[in-house]
């Protein structure tokens, strides 16, 4: 399963400034019904930021409500973000796959 080591947080400024890690990992954001965007950083607590303050592709009329993240190291980010993108399937890079 997704992000099994870290539950549901809040997509709030607020909420990711208190819990999220600012350390290399994977995240994804999530509204009640799909998982938005899965991401890979070298700081999950800032890329999250740039997120909910408009900067990022996640909150542009998809009404966000909530991420997860795991924290992995530089050389497992890519390879792990590829997995939970092909597990949870997230709208934003299903829009931006060539068919």
């Amino acid at each position: 399963m997704a992000f099994e080591r870290c539950l549901p947080q809040v997509f709030s400024f607020d909420s990711i400034r208190r819990n999220a890690p600012a350390v290399s990992g994977v995240y994804g954001i999530s509204n009640p019904r799909h998982w938005l965007y899965v991401g890979e950083t070298d700081n999950i607590q800032a890329s999250l930021f740039a997120h909910v303050t408009g900067g990022g592709i996640a909150t542009e009329d998809l009404a966000p409500s909530g991420y997860r993240y795991e924290e992995c190291s530089v050389d497992e980010r890519r390879r792990r973000q590829q997995r939970l993108i092909s597990e949870l399937a997230p709208v934003c890079q299903q829009q931006m796959t060539p068919r």
